[in-house]
């Protein structure tokens, strides 16, 4: 069950993302809680697709893939 709330954060976050809207923690959590997701485990969730680099946060906003790596100047 835990793979399908992955799934469904995932989604949610990709959704507003293509539609252009704010993809902060508050709106995710609201749009999952709409869905009928009980999300006591939202930060299990989102720490998991993190850790795999599907999604990074950049302060309260959660974004697609991974955080781009910092280049070091020369």
């Amino acid at each position: 069950m835990q793979t399908n709330h992955k799934e469904t954060l995932w989604q949610a976050v990709r959704s507003r993302n293509q539609a252009g809207q704010a993809t902060t923690r508050a709106f995710i959590l609201d749009d999952l809680k709409q869905q009928g997701l009980r999300v006591k485990d939202f930060s299990v969730w989102l720490n998991k697709l993190i850790k795999d680099g599907s999604l990074h946060l950049e302060g309260d906003t959660i974004l697609m893939g991974g955080e781009s790596p910092v280049e070091s100047p020369e």
